[in-house]
């Protein structure tokens, strides 16, 4: 897009959203339900404040191991290695609430592999 002469498009298309607002309360209730099943379940994480996303711990095992045992719940996570946080997995909550509600249970299912060790 660049950064000195923004495109005639983009000029467009930001005096077109001047004045519009964004419903944020979706992202706070996906936030609610996502953080508050998740310690419920026995996850541990800081409570994220103003990010679309929370740092999952990984009950201190080796982060790819814990992604590769996410992958057979059917959860698709990366290591949080480019955050600088090494026992930390990245997790959004940028996403519907149909996604997390469906990924919930995969999600209880994967963490009995570290509940039960």
């Amino acid at each position: 897009m660049g950064y000195i002469c923004v495109s005639p498009l983009i000029q467009m298309v930001i005096s077109e959203c001047i004045g519009a607002t964004s419903d944020f309360s979706v992202y706070k209730k996906n936030r609610k339900l996502l953080c508050n099943t998740l310690q419920n379940i026995g996850f541990r994480f800081p409570h994220p404040d103003g990010v679309f996303y929370l740092f999952l711990d990984t009950f201190n095992s080796d982060p790819r191991t814990f992604c590769e045992n996410a992958i057979k719940h059917n959860i698709l996570l990366v290591p949080g290695i480019k955050f600088g946080l090494d026992n930390y997995i990245p997790l959004s909550f940028y996403v519907s609430k149909q996604v997390i509600d469906k990924s919930l249970p995969s999600f209880r299912k994967s963490a009995q592999l570290y509940h039960s060790s």
